[in-house]
């Protein structure tokens, strides 16, 4: 399941980063979600099938027990917004993923090229997006590791981007 975001076109050059809350948890009585079950896709550029920057999360899977941890405590925060689901990304990782793609005689564009990220995170792209043509952003969920299907809840929260470069 996705959802997505349709607009003109954005220039996001002048930012460095982009960020993201995720959370996400099962529903109380259904079958087990083991970590990594599930995947965050973040996709972003002037389509969703051609031309995009993809960003892949392996999502860890909120204890039902966080409920009874103290609200006001750095812990349950920790444990809600579980910092290895974030989306935390510097664009011009997005750029130099794109170029690697583009020097490598191998690679074609009309062909999605991923690269594995030290946090796990995956990061692709597929076709020729531009920072510059921003045009929807789309936000899904993916069932990447357990048999059948499965019954959660995955929040997301507080996309922004900063860091400006005012040159």
């Amino acid at each position: 399941r996705a959802v997505q975001q349709t607009f003109a076109n954005r220039d996001l050059r002048q930012f460095r980063k982009m960020q993201m809350y995720i959370h996400a948890e099962q529903k109380q009585g259904s079958p087990l979600i083991n970590d990594k079950d599930l995947t965050a896709v973040f996709r972003m550029g002037t389509d969703f099938v051609n031309n995009y920057y993809e960003i892949r999360i392996p999502l860890i899977v909120t204890p039902l027990s966080a409920g009874t941890m103290d609200a006001n405590s750095k812990a349950y925060n920790d444990t809600l917004w579980n910092p290895r689901n974030s989306l935390d990304i510097d664009l011009q990782t997005l750029v130099k993923l794109k170029q690697a793609r583009n020097n490598d005689v191998a690679a074609s564009p009309a062909v999605i090229y991923r690269q594995l990220q030290k946090n796990g995170h995956m990061f692709s792209v597929m076709g020729n997006p531009n920072l510059a043509e921003i045009r929807g952003i789309l936000m899904g969920v993916e069932n990447t590791n357990a048999p059948g299907t499965v019954c959660g809840e995955v929040w997301v929260n507080e996309l922004r981007l900063s860091s400006i470069d005012e040159n």
